[in-house]
């Protein structure tokens, strides 16, 4: 009987074999593409991105219309003499308009405006996006716990057959079968608790997007998606071409510096207000032309340092912006390193010929160990798959972050 307990051992170990491709992350169903795609899909179905969205259309369209020319004015005067002098009625209507530069400075800052407000809304939709990856990243990095755990499982039950049948017939001890009961409660522990992170995982996407198909998406995300790692100079290049809150930041500063001049131009320059006026006294129709000039005698008081000094500080947010960005991106960068040179250890160990599983197999097969230390090796090798599934996870949190660039 324990040759035949050996021989279903093996095929439990036969089981086992199969977890590298498990732990691993080498699918090509996993391609950073894929993540992408599915990222968009979360994004258009969130519905703070659908506010956002429509609050940058409105402030688009305000700020078009912040450069219009004053309402026109209308007046009318309707007077009545003493003693019989009749009526007098005087209606006139105007319009005032600032020195004609301040409304081309004003064009040029709504422009800048525009694309700021534009950038705003983009860098919104990145986060979401780069949120959006996390979450499916997290829900990947359970999948991948629970198939594993299910490979072992599976194993661990296959094993416990067989040694409940030895133990019937004599040839198994009753401590062996109560530590192996003892382990599969464990694992089923473990099994159930990872069961319930997927479900967790599963509601953080459904709160992100709640009309989200998750059937048809896990099957896409089965692995982590397989990114490069660029330099550290390639990643903070990108900081300055391609991140929308440091372009913000440079659209705002133009923005303030154009609002700045038009500021300038309406307090250092007058403004005129042109009319028509119609008068009737007496029977009498008069008509005639107005024209008032006003003169910025106190209105441009400070006006230009306020200029400057709101200019200044917009220029002082876009570089703490830029550099918080670059630091942040250091940061990755040295884990993203790291971590990528473990997940290559532990991807060489766990491929090596011959594998553990192999080797562990062989020792069973020669009688070299018995089912304590099955369970024990086990155990080890379960510890070890879970080691790497974790790193390559790590990974490719931070390698969202360093690539979201690429997410557009």
């Amino acid at each position: 009987m324990m040759d035949k307990s050996r021989f279903f051992i093996s095929l439990s170990l036969s089981a086992l074999a199969a977890l590298p491709a498990i732990a691993v992350n080498d699918s090509p169903a996993a391609s950073a593409d894929s993540y992408t795609l599915i990222s968009r899909q979360l994004v258009s179905a969130n519905p703070s991105v659908m506010a956002q969205k429509s609050e940058a259309e409105a402030e688009l369209l305000e700020l078009k219309s912040s450069n219009n020319l004053s309402d026109p004015e209308i007046s009318v005067v309707q007077l009545w003499g003493d003693q019989g002098a009749g009526k007098k009625l005087d209606v006139g209507i105007s319009q005032s308009f600032d020195w004609p530069g301040a409304y081309r400075a004003r064009r040029r800052a709504i422009n800048a405006a525009t694309k700021a407000t534009t950038l705003l809304d983009l860098s919104n939709y990145a986060d979401r996006m780069i949120e959006a990856k996390q979450l499916l990243i997290d829900l990947s990095y359970h999948i991948q716990h629970v198939s594993t755990l299910s490979s072992m499982l599976k194993g661990m039950d296959d094993l416990y057959e067989v040694i409940k049948e030895g133990y019937r017939q004599g040839e198994q001890t009753l401590l062996d079968l109560k530590r192996l009961e003892i382990e599969r409660v464990s694992m089923r522990a473990r099994y159930t608790t990872c069961l319930s992170d997927i479900a967790s995982a599963r509601a953080a996407i459904r709160s992100f997007a709640p009309d989200i198909d998750l059937a048809s998406i896990e099957p896409l995300i089965s692995r982590f998606p397989e990114e490069k790692l660029l330099s550290e100079a390639d990643y903070e290049a990108q900081v300055d071409e391609f991140d929308p809150m440091v372009r913000y930041y440079n659209a705002l500063t133009e923005e303030v510096r154009h609002k700045g001049e038009a500021d300038r131009l309406a307090a250092s320059f007058p403004g005129f207000s042109l009319g028509y006026d119609y008068q009737r006294e007496a029977g009498v129709n008069f008509h005639g032309f107005s024209a008032s000039l006003s003169l910025p005698f106190f209105s441009r008081r400070n006006v230009k340092a306020s200029a400057a000094a709101t200019s200044l500080a917009t220029s002082y947010q876009r570089d703490a912006a830029r550099l918080e960005r670059v630091m942040a991106i250091r940061s990755a960068y040295a884990a993203g390193k790291n971590l990528t040179a473990q997940a290559a250890e532990y991807d060489e160990v766990i491929h090596q010929s011959p594998t553990y599983a192999d080797l562990l197999k062989k020792a069973l097969d020669g009688g070299q160990i018995d089912a304590q230390h099955y369970l024990q090796e086990l155990d080890f090798y379960l510890s070890f798959i879970e080691e790497s599934l974790e790193v390559n996870y790590n990974r490719a949190k931070v390698m969202a972050d360093l690539n979201r660039y690429s997410l557009d």
